[in-house]
């Protein structure tokens, strides 16, 4: 059995003639618009700082870039501090991926090195302005946030750290 939900679409005419049929599964979730808007917050945010010096980061201004009002970020980050350490998480996760990308690049360990510098030069070239201010403005990372960044940073370390390891058992290094 499948469910439907009315939808309006906005052409002008009046509400009661304006209805269509959709599936319910081809509309977002309360809970994918809300992980959506976080992760608009997010990139809004990143984007800002990659682009402003830290003195014009401005809640306002993110909260405008992302199409929302600032309250609307307080509805998602309790405070500044917590954004910014979503922030950061964000941008180790980025992180991670490249390097997990750079060990399955190749079989070759120092060609595999030398991609996964030049994909981290290249995101910290485009990010290393909101990663520096994200972690300045984070503050120290303690109580139940610290296992989930010490496994962010842990993972990332990891992947790095496979390539070397693999290039230690082939004896190129």
């Amino acid at each position: 059995i499948m469910t439907y939900r009315s939808v309006r679409f906005n052409s002008g005419l009046p509400r009661h003639t304006n209805t269509a049929l959709k599936e319910v599964s081809d509309m977002p979730t309360t809970a994918t618009k809300k992980e959506q808007t976080r992760k608009n917050i997010i990139d809004s945010a990143i984007w800002i700082l990659n682009d402003k010096e830290y003195h014009e980061c401005l809640i306002d201004i993110i909260a405008k870039n992302a199409g929302i009002g600032k309250g609307t970020i307080y509805l998602y980050f309790k405070s500044k501090q917590e954004l910014y350490y979503s922030i950061l998480l964000e941008l180790v996760a980025e992180a991670k991926k490249i390097a997990a990308s750079a060990v399955e690049s190749s079989s070759q360990p120092a060609e595999r090195i030398a991609i996964l510098i030049e994909q981290m030069n290249r995101f910290i070239e485009s990010h290393g302005n909101a990663f520096i201010i994200a972690k300045a403005e984070a503050g120290n990372v303690k109580g139940k946030s610290q296992p989930k960044m010490a496994a962010i940073y842990g993972g990332l370390l990891e992947q790095i750290g496979m390539i070397f390891e693999d290039g230690v058992k082939k004896g190129l290094f």
